[in-house]
């Protein structure tokens, strides 16, 4: 099975991609900053050691929801 660094949220997904430590600082580029400021909640790119900001998947959102396409080949 394929490693994805992302997270899932209302059933999209947001892939995980290395950030420069400027947009990092200002959130900027990054599709969860509104989300982590309205709820009060830390950060989910403090999980990795190098800056990493959040962006919209929409293949990666149609293999999550695609029941073809979300199961593991036998």
């Amino acid at each position: 099975m394929e490693k994805i660094n992302g997270i899932c949220i209302d059933g999209k997904m947001y892939e995980a991609k290395p950030a420069t430590v400027i947009e990092e600082k200002a959130c900027w580029g990054c599709e969860l900053a509104g989300l982590c400021k309205s709820m009060f909640m830390s950060p989910p790119c403090r999980i990795f050691k190098e800056p990493h900001i959040f962006r919209h998947s929409p293949e990666l959102t149609e293999r999550l929801n695609n029941p073809d396409t979300n199961t593991e080949k036998k």
